[in-house]
């Protein structure tokens, strides 16, 4: 069931967020081509997915993703899933100066 904020009952997604250098293209575009049909098993949508974002305050690694999920659980799913794990250590394989979150916010 998805988390609610408040009264209101508005329902909560949750969204897993990366930034990455990518150091070896050729594993990167395999680990591309795979990882779609894995997040949409579990209800997943990619809402960004951009290797040259405007920098506009701070600092940032030239790649971030963005994956919206229906809820924590399955958010945690997708992560944990058989089928993604080979795909998680090409995409370990194919970066460097990465780093992974889990967060929650309105839908």
């Amino acid at each position: 069931m998805p988390r609610t904020l408040g009264t209101g009952g508005v329902p909560m997604a949750y969204y897993f967020i990366a930034t990455y250098d990518v150091t070896d293209e050729d594993i990167y575009a395999a680990y591309v081509r795979e990882v779609g049909a894995t997040v949409t098993k579990h209800g997943g949508l990619v809402l960004v997915s951009s290797r040259h974002p405007e920098l506009v305050e701070g600092s940032v690694d030239p790649t971030q993703v963005v994956i919206q999920f229906p809820s924590e659980a399955s958010a945690r799913a997708w992560y944990a899933d058989p089928d993604y794990q080979p795909l998680l250590a090409l995409r370990f394989a194919a970066t460097r100066n990465g780093s992974a979150v889990f967060a929650s916010g309105l839908q």
